[in-house]
């Protein structure tokens, strides 16, 4: 299939304004204060779209970049909006909502179509990754620098002071869960994208990174993502499987020893809120709304305050449909900033009240389904997307941007790159786990 060439500028260019804009350049401007309206990733996302169609026509062609095998894949996603959308319809249909806000809800499923241009145009795969990693690379030292002197720009996405370290809500790093198990992937078979010591280097600024966001949900995918890619890094033969489980087992009771030994307090953290997680024993004192304390895990308390609005609404299944973040749903009695929430910090929380639990299952399914077509292929940068869908689902617990808001538009610019290297090794060119392309130091 002939590609859309574009001059190389063009396509660096735009992948650096669509980073810039999906992270409101490293946290450092919060873009939509900036508008007044929209966000700016949005724009970016219809001069893609913009520019494609363009070279359509100009090519006086339509062809679909996307292959049958490819559309196989895609059928969970696909199965995802078509039920949002129907969502969507009853919605408006019902008169709960109007056309244009549900319409602007469904578009964070319908940067889905950003996979359209990436697929089409002619680039360098392997020049675009390390283009992100060198992006994220930079995030993750702005970051490090205002955990310790606080906001660099007055225009700085809104933060906290939490432990003496500033912290601030931005997506940084933006595509560890990626990047993370491809690292691992070109470093235990010696394909190295700038040079062993470098990506090294890397890796353990993106996790040491994420460890110091100080999330243990956020961490807990990272690490999940990054567990696949070790288990599957030397093969998928179970003897090999077997033989990276043991490793992983030592490299963990060394880690957690270290830690018990010099880093106590730490030790704590990460231990208190695993069992936090686990300790669902305040559940069985609910009885309904007006009976939750305040005292209870914020993340438990909005699911189950979702629940039992939809309950009394007779709409658990199916949820209240795709409502705008300006409808006023009264929700948590307790908390004043969060009292009529709909995109709360909780992707599920959100999810639910919208989709309902029938959409919950469809949302972990689809991902679920999509995560492991992609962890079969023999590419690693395929297999390190299937551990990015699997570890963007665990950190959604405690992070709406993982499923929400841009989610869909970073799953899809990875997807059409991921797509593009999956073709480059079917036809032995470029990066390919069956080729070990070496830069020795």
């Amino acid at each position: 299939m002939e590609k859309i060439k574009l001059p190389t500028w063009s396509i660096y260019l735009g992948v650096i304004l669509f980073l810039i804009t999906i992270g409101d350049l490293f946290g450092l401007i919060n873009f939509h204060d900036v508008l007044g309206k929209g966000e700016a990733y949005d724009f970016v996302f219809v001069a893609f779209l913009g520019a494609w169609t363009i070279m359509m026509i100009k090519n006086k062609r339509i062809y679909n970049p996307i292959s049958r095998e490819e559309w196989k894949w895609l059928i969970p996603l696909l199965v995802l909006v078509t039920y949002c959308i129907i969502e969507g319809i009853i919605l408006v249909v019902e008169r709960r909502q109007g056309s244009i806000q549900t319409i602007f809800v469904l578009r964070e499923l319908g940067y889905l179509l950003l996979i359209l241009p990436m697929l089409s145009f002619a680039y360098d795969t392997k020049a675009i990754l390390k283009l992100i990693m060198v992006y994220d690379a930079v995030g993750c030292l702005i970051y490090l620098l205002e955990m310790f002197i606080g906001p660099i720009t007055r225009f700085h996405v809104d933060g906290k002071m939490e432990m003496g370290l500033y912290r601030f809500y931005s997506d940084n790093p933006m595509f560890a869960y990626f990047l993370c198990p491809l690292l691992i992937y070109s470093l235990a078979n010696s394909i190295y994208f700038f040079s062993k010591k470098i990506d090294i280097i890397l890796f353990i600024l993106y996790l040491g990174t994420m460890t110091l966001r100080f999330s243990k949900m956020q961490l807990g995918g990272l690490l999940v993502a990054g567990c696949i890619a070790f288990l599957m890094c030397k093969g998928t033969q179970p003897l090999k499987v077997l033989k990276q489980i043991g490793i992983l087992l030592a490299i963990v009771g060394t880690f957690i020893i270290i830690l018990r030994l010099f880093f106590p307090n730490l030790f704590v953290f990460f231990y208190n809120g695993i069992i936090g997680l686990l300790n669902f024993t305040d559940l069985s004192t609910v009885r309904g709304q007006a009976d939750i304390p305040n005292t209870m895990a914020f993340r438990t308390r909005t699911m189950i305050l979702r629940w039992n609005f939809l309950k009394q609404q007779g709409r658990i299944l199916l949820g209240m449909g795709p409502l705008h973040n300006d409808s006023t749903v009264y929700l948590d009695i307790y908390d004043e900033a969060n009292q009529g929430i709909i995109a709360s910090d909780i992707a599920y929380g959100t999810i639910l009240i919208r989709y309902g639990i029938i959409g919950i299952i469809v949302f972990i399914g689809s991902i679920v389904t999509f995560a492991i077509t992609m962890l079969k292929q023999k590419a690693f940068a395929a297999k390190s997307l299937g551990s990015y869908c699997i570890g963007i689902l665990i950190a959604a617990i405690c992070g709406h941007v993982y499923l929400c808001f841009q989610a869909m538009l970073k799953l899809a610019f990875l997807i059409g790159i991921v797509f593009n290297v999956i073709r480059e090794e079917q036809t032995g060119n470029e990066y390919s786990s069956e080729r070990k392309i070496e830069r020795k130091i």
